[in-house]
């Protein structure tokens, strides 16, 4: 989060670039999402919440029900009149209704590391994620800057793990060395045997921010083994703020991310079929395109990888998605959301119990959503 890596990463920014305050709304349909609650607002201080397109607060949902939501917030820090980021987590036991007083998943250290942390934050510990894994269990991953390597210009990443649907979370560990890009956001995933996979960009040594799956065993705290998506090096004297998805199918584990280094930069994806040990050669996802950032990823019911994005073809940015191959099949065709004219963009997935896959993304200002049917390839705004 170094102030001139992010300057060279997004292509010029100002010191305050990473200064946010802003409120998170949590909102529930009951009806496949033709409607949906009022709005309700989760964190209990206003303006606590820190978020933007690439630092977005994350929700998993249990098979008890309970829904997990983590967050990133503004929190003074033990260094008078100064500002640190923490991961909050929250939850709720009745559909939404409610949710308990968000906690603070980890300590706050007494460092100040103002003078070169983009927003003069003393610490960071932020663009992290939720998952809950087959067996019950509860896990959030973030970014954390306590470890902070300044001549790679990378953080770690730290980790806690819930067995108690949430009631309490254990120690935050290191579960992966100071090598972590520090503004890209990590994602998780399981498989069936609740083995953790972990999205994450490596720094390297040499100055490459490519990006990686880490393995972690169910029940362990520390990634053991990372496989790397990209025979190209992506090398970037920045941080690019982009996050790698993972979604996992038995032993085929799929992922994607932004790749700057390869012709056309753009959304390229990575499948391993020997459980996430090594991958394949990465392919663009959508090569007729402009632009093309800001992958989700889901498995829908029946085993189908799906794959949303948004792009630039010959207008401004648009929602695409695609099916992907799975056991040596065929890819579905590029697939444009038939949305309104304005700017969409920012798609997150979710697979449904009906074989579909519900999308949702940002429409100009607004927050749109729509439920893919594979089959037809339509999807409709809402």
């Amino acid at each position: 989060m170094n102030h001139s890596e992010m300057q060279h990463g997004s292509g010029g920014t100002t010191p305050d670039r990473h200064l946010s305050s802003m409120d998170l709304y949590f909102a529930r349909s009951a009806d496949g999402g033709r409607r949906f609650s009022k709005p309700l607002r989760v964190n209990r201080e206003s303006g606590q919440v820190w978020g933007f397109a690439v630092s977005k607060p994350k929700i998993a949902i249990a098979a008890s029900g309970t829904i997990h939501i983590v967050y990133p917030a503004n929190k003074i820090s033990k260094v008078p009149g100064k500002t640190a980021l923490a991961m909050y987590y929250t939850r709720s036991t009745n559909n939404g209704k409610s949710f308990e007083p968000p906690r603070q998943l980890h300590e706050i250290p007494d460092l100040d590391q103002s003078a070169f942390m983009d927003g003069g934050f003393t610490t960071a510990h932020a663009f992290g994620s939720v998952g809950v894994a087959a067996n019950g269990s509860v896990h959030a991953i973030w970014v954390d800057t306590r470890d902070w390597d300044g001549d790679r210009g990378a953080g770690s990443a730290y980790y806690v793990r819930s067995t108690d649907d949430g009631r309490s979370f254990s120690k935050e560990v290191a579960a992966l060395p100071t090598d972590v890009c520090p503004c890209c956001q990590i994602t998780l995933a399981f498989d069936t045997a609740s083995n953790v996979f972990i999205g994450v960009r490596q720094v390297t040594a040499d100055g490459n921010r490519n990006s990686a799956i880490g393995r972690m065993p169910a029940g362990g705290s520390k990634v053991l083994t990372r496989a790397q998506l990209a025979s190209v090096p992506w090398k970037l004297d920045g941080c690019p703020l982009k996050p790698t998805v993972v979604a996992v199918d038995g032993r085929t584990v799929y992922s994607a991310s932004f790749h700057g280094g390869e012709n056309p930069a753009g959304v390229y994806a990575a499948v391993s079929n020997d459980g996430g040990e090594s991958f394949a050669a990465e392919f663009a996802v959508h090569p007729q395109a402009a632009v093309s950032d800001a992958p989700a990823l889901v498995i829908a019911s029946g085993g189908l990888p799906v794959m949303a994005w948004h792009g630039k073809t010959t207008g401004g940015r648009r929602v695409f998605w695609r099916t992907l191959a799975r056991d040596d099949g065929p890819m579905g065709p590029v697939i444009e959301l038939p949305a309104p004219a304005s700017i969409s963009q920012a798609p997150a997935l979710a697979a449904r119990g009906d074989g579909r896959v519900q999308l949702v993304w940002q429409q100009a200002e607004q927050i749109y959503t729509t439920v893919l049917d594979l089959r037809t390839g339509l999807g409709n705004a809402q």
